[in-house]
């Protein structure tokens, strides 16, 4: 690589974004198709990697998914104390299904994050479904919310999770 490309790139900012998922996003693509679509996580990933290149800035996504809320809490807590702690998260991108409306364990260490940006997404429309799912327990603590726009909303959410960190926000939280 030239030195001017070289020098270039290292000048660039370096966004570090995490994306989290909650129970059963292993299973996108093969359980409820009809409501949460037939693309899967694998496929998630790689949408997000490709819409992560269209960014003039670098930008290094790290993705975490598991079935066991412990295991979360523990990413979140090791973010918490490592890339958060040094500055270097530039954001979150959290799906946590079901947790998202019974979880206090997992709001509260969001909390810790604070004020890191905060991306909720929800790929179907929750206020179309049942009572119990229409209420967020991590609403007010998300900067931006996008529900009900599939495997693309995460996408929304990567895009306007850059946009953002560009403006150098000071009123986050």
């Amino acid at each position: 690589m030239p030195a001017k490309r070289l020098k270039d790139r290292l000048l660039k900012p370096v966004y570090e974004i995490h994306v989290l998922g909650g129970p059963n996003l292993n299973m996108l693509g093969f359980c409820e198709p009809e409501i949460y679509g037939t693309e899967t996580l694998e496929d998630l990933e790689g949408k997000m990697r490709a819409a992560a290149k269209e960014s003039p800035n670098r930008v290094k996504l790290f993705f975490f998914q598991t079935n066991y809320e412990g295991e979360m809490l523990e990413y979140i807590h090791s973010l918490a104390l490592g890339s958060a702690a040094r500055g270097q998260l530039s954001g979150i991108i959290a799906n946590f299904a079901a947790w998202t409306h019974t979880s206090i364990a997992l709001r509260d260490a969001m909390m810790m994050l604070r004020p890191i940006p905060l991306v909720e997404v929800q790929l179907s429309n929750t206020p179309e479904q049942d009572e119990f799912r229409q209420y967020s327990l991590l609403e007010d603590l998300a900067d931006y919310r996008v529900v009900g726009s599939g495997l693309q909303g995460y996408v929304e959410a990567l895009r306007w999770m850059l946009a953002e960190a560009k403006k150098d926000r000071l009123d986050v939280h």
